[in-house]
């Protein structure tokens, strides 16, 4: 029998702190349910110091190695070759062949050559007795935490096959994001590349070539097409040309650095476009649900939980939100009143949150919300491209109108002059 030390509140909302004796950690979490407590944090008394120790020891010697792999260079396991793989895992969990085996099979059907190499590396720490967690630990590239803390918890409770059933639950919402996104943008990427590409064969193909024509002319030149010169001579300025170089030179060598503040003002900004930002924090809020949900079902304890769904959160606002959630829960406030204070989290998932926690069915509540925001994103994804397809149009008759009198309206008034002769 173990002393464990637990946080947990009851059903009025109050905090209870204590310790309990049992056999092992889900027996206490049991013990705990029962006595209708929803458990915050809990950990072993005896082994917490071991286990910090444990932990810095299989995660810090591998500091160096993780930041390689997440160089600009590494290449990518794509969404559904994650899932692919997956389910191969959970079938070899299934019939119940040794892991080594199973990678090996998993190995000789995987087209990919990075997850070929990060499951080649893997097969050899299990051949010298590390656990699954571990030697999936150290690709975090591939591998994020959740994934790791989900497969770590199924070694343990002995439901490795229960527990990769849902790793695909998780990893098929995040691909039906990503693609849903992708698909109501992809109109939008078309065109706005499609005009970058107009403007700069404008600004250095057409309007140098029309300047000379323009020269000879002798006519003065309506505001509207000096102002289209004047552009065209701007960009091709060679101070102008030298300055982009070195910028893209210095973005190349800082790309790391450059692209975290990229997406720290993306995080800001984005969720406040019209439209688009709801969207955005809709799917944040699907992803959290869903995620949370399953690793409480793993058994894991609600901060537990929220620590590793932070790091899945892909905009930094929300996972900014995450972490001052689990560190106030921990210092005794409600989940409700966590939730509450942040500034991503929409009503409506406060509300919900507050009567999960009261009733004790929090698990559930994140059930529910998780389909309720798939819905929504369903609807709003079907229709981004309606919403932004008229400010596209505008855009680009706007720049058309625009070429076309700058272009035109010399020769008109060139016609205008003769005809007056």
């Amino acid at each position: 029998m173990s002393f464990y030390k637990y946080k947990s509140r009851n059903r009025q909302g109050l905090q209870v702190n204590a310790e309990i004796e049992a056999s092992d950690i889900n027996v206490a979490k049991n013990i705990l349910a029962q006595n209708n407590l929803l458990v915050t944090k809990i950990e072993e008394i005896a082994n917490s110091t071991k286990g910090e120790i444990n932990k810095t020891g299989e995660f810090g010697l591998g500091v160096v190695r993780n930041f390689l792999q997440q160089s600009i260079f590494r290449a990518k396991v794509s969404a559904e070759e994650m899932l692919i793989f997956n389910r191969q895992l959970q079938l070899v969990y299934s019939v119940r062949i040794s892991v080594l085996k199973g990678l090996q099979f998993i190995y000789d059907q995987t087209e990919s050559i990075e997850l070929k190499r990060v499951i080649k590396e893997c097969m050899a720490d299990i051949s010298e007795g590390r656990e699954l967690n571990y030697a999936l630990s150290r690709h975090p590239h591939v591998f994020d935490k959740s994934y790791v803390s989900l497969i770590r918890a199924g070694e343990l409770s002995g439901e490795l096959d229960m527990i990769l059933d849902r790793i695909c639950e998780i990893t098929e919402v995040r691909a039906e994001n990503d693609a849903k996104i992708k698909g109501a943008l992809f109109y939008p990427k078309i065109v706005i590349a499609f005009m970058s590409m107009t403007f700069l064969g404008v600004v250095y193909v057409i309007l140098p070539k029309m300047k000379g024509f323009y020269a000879n002319l002798n006519i003065e030149l309506p505001g509207i097409t000096k102002f289209c010169l004047a552009i065209a001579d701007f960009f091709a300025s060679p101070y102008v040309i030298s300055t982009i170089v070195a910028l893209f030179i210095i973005a190349c060598t800082f790309y790391m650095t450059l692209l975290k503040i990229i997406k720290s003002i993306w995080s800001v900004w984005s969720i406040k476009l019209p439209y688009i930002g709801v969207l955005l924090i809709q799917i944040e809020m699907n992803s959290f649900c869903k995620i949370l949900e399953l690793l409480l079902k793993s058994g894991m304890t609600f901060t537990q939980g929220l620590d590793i769904v932070r790091d899945t959160a892909t905009n930094h606002l929300v996972a900014n939100d995450i972490y001052d959630c689990k560190v106030k829960v921990e210092g005794g406030k409600s989940i409700h009143d966590c939730f509450n204070e942040t500034k991503t989290f929409p009503k409506i998932m406060v509300n919900m949150v507050s009567i999960g926690e009261e009733t004790g069915n929090i698990g559930i509540v994140l059930n529910r919300m998780a389909s309720y925001y798939k819905l929504q994103i369903e609807y709003r994804a079907n229709n981004l491209s309606k919403a932004i397809e008229p400010m596209l149009l505008f855009l680009i008759f706007g720049a058309v109108t625009i070429l076309a009198l700058a272009i035109f309206m010399p020769m008109w008034k060139m016609t205008a002059a003769a005809k007056r002769g």
